[in-house]
């Protein structure tokens, strides 16, 4: 019996996509992170960069952030109000709408990125990159010079610019979540990453391209 609670466990604790309330929860989001950030630079003709940066606290984009607030009662003007939101809804007789379990997903993420959690770089899992953290006091001395960007590199020669996330927010059934990720390569980029915790293979169930500049 002792057993084969043990082999439960462990297969319950494997490092699969599908939330256990068992697996240590910062562990998960790690796991998530470094799956998902992985599959969205695949594609990506940048093969030289080898090294990932991140922020050193997390953040939600403040534009969705007063979505949110705006329309906390009536998701459904989200797709008035922005059309890279569209992905976000179901048709039900040719009309829009947010399921339940998308609006409740939505409301959580602003809600869980209320405060900002510091992010440590050791606790990524990728497998085709390493990693480091840049502090909000370094970050803003290396980019308020105007050579800031050469400055950059010289301090990391083989960086994917930088990046940030935000802290995830998961479904009620623990079968979807979703997370902001941003980066700055060139430009500005910002992305609402919409995951689907059951899928064997690629996770990103959708790429919603909230801001370039």
């Amino acid at each position: 019996m002792k057993s084969a609670f043990l082999t439960l466990l462990i297969s319950c604790c494997s490092i699969s996509f599908v939330f256990c309330q068992t697996e240590n929860k910062d562990s998960t989001n790690y796991a998530i992170y470094s799956k998902v950030i992985e599959e969205f630079l695949k594609d990506d003709l940048d093969t030289i960069s080898t090294h990932l940066i991140f922020r050193r606290k997390t953040e939600l984009d403040e534009d969705f952030s007063s979505v949110i607030q705006e329309f906390k009662d009536s998701l459904e003007k989200i797709l008035l109000y922005d059309y890279h939101y569209s992905v976000l809804f179901e048709s039900q007789n040719k009309k829009p709408f947010l399921s339940e379990r998308t609006k409740q997903l939505l409301i959580q993420l602003d809600s869980v990125n209320n405060t900002s959690k510091k992010i440590y770089h050791e606790k990524f899992q990728f497998n085709n990159y390493t990693s480091s953290t840049i502090s909000e006091s370094e970050f803003k001395k290396v980019f308020k010079k105007n050579n800031g960007w050469e400055h950059f590199y010289q301090k990391y020669p083989n960086a994917f610019g930088v990046l940030r996330v935000s802290k995830i927010a998961y479904s009620s059934d623990k079968k979807q979540a979703l997370f902001y990720f941003s980066y700055m390569k060139g430009g500005l980029y910002g992305y609402l990453l919409w995951i689907d915790l059951e899928s064997k293979d690629k996770i990103i169930k959708e790429m919603i391209r909230l801001w370039v500049s």
